[in-house]
This record gives structure tokens, C-alpha cells and sequence, in this order.
């Protein structure tokens, strides 16, 4: 899947949530470099939301893709 998705994106930021039994990000980060250039690794879910939002800007789309726990990490993260 990362690279399907990786091959479509400007920017590829992997991160970690605290308490998800997931693969840490510097694991991934391989085979995400392979997808795309541009890869940034960032243990912390909230200074890897302002790595995106820096790139992104205002217009800027977002996807996440992940766990339910790394989905529900970022929407609490954003608010309401």
C-alpha cells in the first residue's frame, strides 16, 4: 500500500502513536523513500501534524492512512 500511495504524493511523514502496537516509523521509512522523495520521519504524532501542515499550507490536502489508533491520534489532534 505504500507504495501505491507513495507513488501519488509530494510528501510522506511517518509517525507513531503512543499505546498502538504498531511498526515504528524509522522501519518503514525504506520503503517509504522508495515510494516518494520527499520522507520525513517523526516518532511524535503532534510535531509530525506541524511537518504537514507546513507543507501543505491552507489548500492542502491530507491523506492519513495507517491504524484506527493513528487515524483517531490525528482527528483528536485537529479538535472539532
Amino acid at each position: 500500500m505504500l507504495r501505491d500511495l507513495g507513488a501519488r504524493c509530494d510528501l510522506i511523514v511517518l509517525t507513531h502513536v503512543p499505546q498502538a502496537l504498531m511498526v515504528a516509523p524509522e522501519v518503514m521509512e525504506e520503503e517509504a523513500r522508495e515510494a516518494c522523495e520527499n520522507v520525513a520521519v517523526e516518532p511524535d504524532l503532534r510535531r509530525a501534524l506541524e511537518i504537514v501542515r507546513k507543507a501543505v499550507g491552507e489548500e492542502g490536502g491530507v491523506l492519513v492512512a495507517g491504524s484506527l489508533r493513528l487515524v483517531g491520534g490525528v482527528l483528536a489532534e485537529l479538535g472539532p
